[in-house]
């Protein structure tokens, strides 16, 4: 369904070349669908083992789990990732409701020329009846269905991202309570059973930091993609924002604005949470270090002082293995984004 509107769309583009305000018309959605379909494509056909795996893992901690606080931090954080999926699914489904509502009212209002919700050019006449309404139904399906799984990916991504940084809490506050205990009842608890536990978590570390690694390469393409796209639409909306304000269409300027409020948040999800894994990873070397762990015998020193090595190695995600998604480069985006805009506008002028 989505390749047979991403390919209507490419022979609309071929069909309105060169003039430049109809070629945006049409970029930014043929652009937009053909993002989710790649994402689909990456996510779920080239890296389906790696989700699998993913899903397997989190399904394993909470079977799992022992304790009445690490269920609790657990259930903090997998309401944290819903909260984020209502937040972004929200922002999604109201700009595809507006650009629905948009173009049903304009039907409605028997206008000479009626406007499908996507440009796309078919090899019949899609303006008499009953053609028109068969295929804004189908693209109203179509939408629907794109608008469903480009939220789906990214919810998928902030799950996986969220449970990562409850488990790392967890960690954290197991070591600080197991060189607590260790220091308060040195006399009573053996060396063996100590370093058995220190060992334990240690590979826990290690299960975790494994886990981040795929959680990176199932994802790092696909937020290239985005990434690239994202930013080539920002440049788009902006200049057909700038144009429509000067055109005094009160409708479209809102279309455009809610598109481009969409596409800002979902580069800012993905930086955002790669903001909160790069703190919390360093987090539990910052916890270790607080903790009196020079008063340990000289072996577990030796073994927390590698683990503290190791977490200066911050766990991230990154575009393509290229670009790491922070809130600093989150900026850098969007001054890109602005750039591309200037000679957009200069070629217009």
């Amino acid at each position: 369904m989505m390749c047979g509107t991403v390919c209507g769309q490419f022979v609309s583009l071929v069909h309105v070349f060169p003039n430049l305000d109809k070629i945006m018309d049409v970029l930014y959605m043929f652009i937009a669908v053909s993002m989710v379909l790649f994402k689909l494509v990456i996510t779920y056909n080239w890296h389906w083992k790696k989700l699998k795996f993913c899903l397997d893992f989190l399904d394993e901690d909470w079977l799992q789990v022992t304790h009445a606080w690490e269920k609790e931090i657990m259930r903090t954080y997998a309401r944290y990732g819903r909260l984020f999926n209502i937040f972004f699914m929200s922002n999604y489904t109201a700009t595809w409701v507006f650009v629905v509502s948009q173009r049903i009212y304009d039907y409605l209002q028997n206008k000479t020329t009626k406007d499908h919700i996507f440009k796309v050019r078919y090899f019949f006449d899609v303006h008499m009846s009953p053609n028109f309404e068969l295929v804004f139904a189908y693209q109203f399906i179509q939408g629907t269905a794109t608008t469903l799984c480009n939220g789906g990916v990214d919810g998928i991504l902030v799950i996986f991202i969220y449970h990562l940084y409850g488990q790392l809490e967890i960690l954290k506050r197991k070591l600080i309570n197991l060189l607590t205990f260790y220091k308060a009842n040195k006399s009573i608890i053996s060396q063996h059973s100590f370093n058995k536990q220190l060992g334990q978590l240690i590979q826990r570390h290690l299960q975790l930091i494994h886990f981040a690694s795929v959680v990176e390469e199932t994802f790092n393409f696909m937020i290239l993609g985005q990434l690239f796209v994202s930013s080539l639409i920002m440049c788009v909306l902006g200049f057909r924002i700038i144009m429509t304000v000067e055109d005094s269409d009160l409708a479209i300027l809102v279309q455009f604005i809610l598109f481009q409020i969409s596409m800002t948040t979902e580069i800012f999800i993905y930086c955002y949470c790669g903001e909160k894994i790069i703190s919390q990873s360093q987090s539990v070397s910052y916890a270790v270090y607080e903790t009196e762990w020079f008063d340990c015998p000289a072996q577990v020193a030796k073994m927390l002082l590698v683990l503290m090595i190791r977490t200066k190695q911050s766990l991230c995600i990154t575009a393509g293995k290229l670009y790491v998604m922070n809130l600093e480069n989150f900026t850098s985006i969007l001054k890109t984004s602005l750039s591309y805009l200037s000679v957009l506008r200069t070629i217009k002028d």
